[in-house]
């Protein structure tokens, strides 16, 4: 980092930047600031300037600490220092950074430098911490702050490389003034960095007595919506701007207050798909053929007699998703394996030689790599009976191996009843239903494979992957009608779950979006053909040696009308899945989207 000593005062840009830091000293809620940027943005010299600063005119008390790239685990969490324990011959532990640095500040430059694992320990120290002041750079281009640590982060700003604006062009004077008379550059700004310091004092003092207005709340949660997920970010803005109307000096929060908790709260929270391009053509809408009449007794009580939808669609009618309905009761079910073994990814898979070195063992499978600090640490730590002799003996019960782990993900498989009766029910509803459990999948880096279910077979549209953004836009396009070969998708998902289990260490999760009237037969019988209790019994059968792969499975019912004994209910009970549903779309929410498609 270069010197600290620059007067803070005298950085003349990065405007946001500067007041983001400074708000993190008036609020104690607002303890974390990330700068992100590209090379010669001037993250590291605004952060050294800054600390200087807080070292010389704030709290003169605390202490700066800063992790080093490519620092061991016992320099960052303490442990055992081996030199001090064999040289005493009894245990002599360290303390750890993060430790020291809890009533402190913490400083971590190039993010993106770090180690994963050493990510995730600062992401748990952060959300543990409550004294630290936590700083960080990071450069977009490198790797980007994961969702899950930059969401512990309250206030992240983007900093923009600019070689030729007036305010570059005056820092650099001014740096050049100081590297060349650093004692009259200070004088010069003695008096400006006193009346900062003044400032920053009186809004930590005056910062009780400022509230948010209910039209403020309200004006904040509006801003939060589009793509920002989570209630932890809207409670960073709602103190960023209490901070900056104090900083400013107002008794209340007004318009630049707002503005300046969205500049650096939300705007870095957005997510979006990642955009893929157009496939090179895809079935229009406008060729559509004229419906024909369905023969009679086949599918009449797919509808209510009273809608007032149009009949029946042909095929290869292309349906887009609508607006996804209210996913309160889907949304855990499908979320419900990562949940239970962490914060995104999905579960962690301990292997024998490849991953992250987690841990020690000392039992069980003896792997080939041996961990020679923890042997030796073992070794000084036994009881000895000569405490004058030096040397040191290793025995068996002191070797430990390392276990290695990696994150394995889940899998989500998709099976989507895109035939003729979805189309009269509610396949738009569905589909939005999926793009919606598709971008939380993207966004916790899952992988999803995708079934369609129409026609005489059911079809893999897409074998497991960890493009979304392709699977979106497949599901986007995949057209409606014909039969429905429920049988067929089963086998489908059979033939996906075993090929994962053998070459996969990861949970699987499985999504059906259908009305359940299976009308396709998997093998149709030479002598009755494909009849109904022919499709019964194939279905039957299918679905138990389904049911016995262990597939945590939710069935959606489509249907418009609710049935107690409605088909889809009764697949659900013969796979031993749970079943819901397809909620109502909420027409206050509809009327919102089509204001903001409007706007």
């Amino acid at each position: 980092m270069i010197s600290p000593s620059f007067p803070f005062s005298a950085v003349s840009r990065n405007e946001s930047a500067r007041k983001a830091l400074l708000v993190s000293l008036i609020h104690p809620g607002l303890d974390g600031v990330a700068l992100s940027g590209p090379p010669g943005s001037g993250k590291s010299f605004l952060v050294s300037s800054f600390l200087g600063f807080v070292a010389k005119w704030i709290d003169p008390d605390k202490k700066v600490f800063q992790l080093p790239i490519g620092a061991d685990d016992s320099a960052i969490l303490g442990g055992i220092d081996l030199e001090q324990t064999l040289k005493h011959g009894k245990t002599v532990r360290t303390q750890g950074l993060l430790d020291q640095a809890r009533t402190g500040i913490l400083v971590v430059e190039d993010m993106a430098l770090h180690t994963a694992a050493h990510r995730a320990i600062l992401k748990q120290f952060l959300d543990q911490r409550k004294e630290t002041r936590f700083y960080c750079t990071t450069t977009p281009e490198e790797r980007r702050l994961s969702r899950h640590l930059a969401d512990a982060i309250p206030l992240l700003i983007g900093m923009e490389r600019r070689g030729d604006d007036s305010q570059a062009l005056s820092l650099l004077r001014r740096r050049q003034s100081f590297d060349r008379f650093p004692e009259k550059f200070l004088q010069e700004f003695a008096r400006s960095e006193g009346d900062l310091a003044k400032t920053v004092k009186r809004a930590r003092q005056e910062i009780h007595r400022i509230r948010l207005s209910t039209e403020a709340i309200e004006e904040l949660a509006l801003a939060s919506y589009p793509g920002v997920a989570g209630c932890r970010a809207l409670i960073f803005a709602a103190r960023a701007s209490r901070a900056h109307a104090a900083l400013r000096g107002s008794d209340a929060v007004g318009a630049p207050d707002l503005a300046f908790a969205r500049a650096v709260v939300f705007e870095a929270r957005r997510v979006e798909l990642p955009s893929e391009p157009e496939p090179p053509s895809k079935p229009s809408e406008s060729r559509r053929e004229e419906p024909s009449p369905s023969p009679a007794g086949k599918e009449s009580d797919s509808r209510p007699s009273n809608s007032q939808e149009s009949p029946p669609p042909s095929e290869d009618q292309v349906l887009p998703p609508a607006l996804p309905p209210d996913l309160s009761e889907i949304y855990p079910f499908f979320t419900s394996a990562r949940s239970a073994s962490g914060s995104g990814g999905g579960p962690r898979t301990t292997f024998d030689d490849r991953g992250a070195h987690i841990r020690s063992m000392k039992k069980g499978r003896e792997t080939r790599y041996l961990a020679i600090s923890e042997t030796l640490r073992q070794a000084a730590t036994r009881p000895r009976r000569d405490l004058t002799s030096t040397q040191l003996s290793v025995h068996r019960d002191d070797l430990r191996y390392k276990q290695f782990s990696r994150r394995a993900g889940t899998l989500f498989i998709l099976a989507v009843d895109a035939s003729g009766s979805m189309a009269r029910n509610r396949m738009r509803e569905a589909k939005g239903v999926v793009v919606a459990l598709l971008e939380n999948a993207y966004l916790n880096r899952d992988s999803v494979a995708l079934v369609g279910i129409r026609g005489g077979k059911a079809e893999v549209l897409l074998p497991p992957t960890g493009s979304v953004a392709r699977a979106k836009r497949t599901l986007e396009v995949l057209p409606t009608g014909g039969g429905t070969p429920i049988a067929s998708a089963l086998e489908e998902m059979i033939r996906i779950t075993n090929r994962e289990r053998l070459f996969q260490k990861r949970s699987i999760q499985a999504l059906l979006l259908t009305d359940g009237r299976a009308n396709v037969p998997l093998h149709p019988s030479p002598e009755i053909g494909g009849g109904d209790d022919h499709i019964k019994k194939e279905l039957k059968n299918i679905a138990d040696r389904y049911a016995q792969e262990g597939v945590s499975t939710l069935v959606v019912d489509t249907r418009d009308s609710f049935d107690r004994r409605s088909d889809a209910r009764v697949l659900a009970s013969l796979l031993r899945a749970r079943y819901l549903r397809m909620p109502e779309v909420d027409p206050r929410t509809l009327a919102e989207i089509a204001r903001q498609d409007h706007s």
